[in-house]
């Protein structure tokens, strides 16, 4: 007996994967709209440039354009964004062969609800970043690290996503860090 409750909890804790999801109060919701707070576990976090640079693919300035619509796949929600490449700052592989291209990443809206891994939060339409980008499933992009690979661009200055959870760094010019990323 004891060892079927073992096994029926292995069993679920392989269905929960690395995400926990816990209903919490939002100021956009509604009676009919609820908001999801994921929780994730990221598997690799990036804290310096050199590291974050070493495990990518390539590094773009880019564009959000477009959020396709949201899917659920065995209990995980996830976005497609098209993406517009502005500048391409590294591309190992030579895989970015065209200007746009699709960023896969984990929560979206399904029906009435809204999922949001709280430190990582969904792209915007018209979102400028920089990112550093790794390709585990063609024609997918991700971002390498979760939040530690996200740079907002905001009137020509960068700074972390995250700080907490990826590279510790002060707001600078683009030119500035693209010259950090360049040296790292």
């Amino acid at each position: 007996m004891r060892y079927v409750i073992a096994a029926c909890m292995l069993v679920l804790l392989a269905m929960t994967g690395c995400a926990s999801e816990t209903a919490a109060p939002s100021r956009t919701a509604t009676p009919s709209h609820q908001v999801v707070h994921v929780e994730a576990s990221w598997v690799v976090l990036y804290h310096n440039l050199h590291d974050l640079k070493a495990n990518s693919d390539a590094i773009v300035v880019a564009t959000i354009l477009q959020a396709k619509e949201s899917t659920m796949n065995r209990g995980s929600v996830t976005t497609d964004f098209v993406v517009q490449i502005d500048r391409l700052v590294l591309d190992k592989k030579g895989l970015l062969t065209s200007p746009t291209f699709l960023l896969h990443q984990g929560g979206g809206v399904i029906k009435e609800t809204t999922y949001i891994i709280d430190d990582d939060p969904l792209f915007q339409v018209k979102e400028q970043a920089v990112l550093f980008l790794k390709q585990n499933e063609a024609p997918l992009f991700f971002v390498t690290g979760g939040p530690s690979g996200r740079f907002r661009l905001q009137n020509g200055q960068v700074s972390p996503a995250n700080a907490a959870e990826g590279v510790a760094m002060q707001t600078t010019n683009l030119e500035a860090f693209l010259a950090q990323v360049a040296q790292a």
